[in-house]
């Protein structure tokens, strides 16, 4: 689930890579289908698409595997799963309403015992 995505791109011969897009800049023009999707989806390019053409990046929770011939397969490892279970059904907006909040705060509560050590 990293924090920010692996930029990549796939060429003849070569395969670049890098943890920001700044470092493949000399790969790419503009993409123009990047530029609309940033300019209409107040500022996100979404995966596998980056602002330079040629230059895609991966989806979070995915890898990639590269074969001696240079072929790419993405597999992604990891969905997040929107499914309401059978228990939570049940729940009233007030049962989640508890359980947002105690996970909220047992999280912070986490946190702000580990930046004491």
């Amino acid at each position: 689930m990293g924090i920010k995505p692996l930029y990549y791109s796939a060429l003849p011969k070569s395969f670049h890579f890098a943890s920001n897009l700044s470092s493949l800049l000399a790969l790419g023009d503009i993409d123009p289908v990047a530029l609309h999707n940033y300019m209409s989806f107040h500022a996100v390019v979404p995966a596998p698409y980056t602002m330079l053409k040629g230059v895609r990046k991966l989806a979070p929770a995915t890898y990639m595997e590269i074969s001696p011939n240079g072929q790419c397969t993405e597999t992604c490892y990891w969905q997040l799963n929107f499914e309401t279970s059978t228990e939570e059904q049940k729940y009233t907006s007030n049962d989640w309403q508890d359980r947002v909040l105690y996970s909220f705060y047992s999280k912070v509560n986490i946190l702000a015992n580990f930046r004491k050590f």
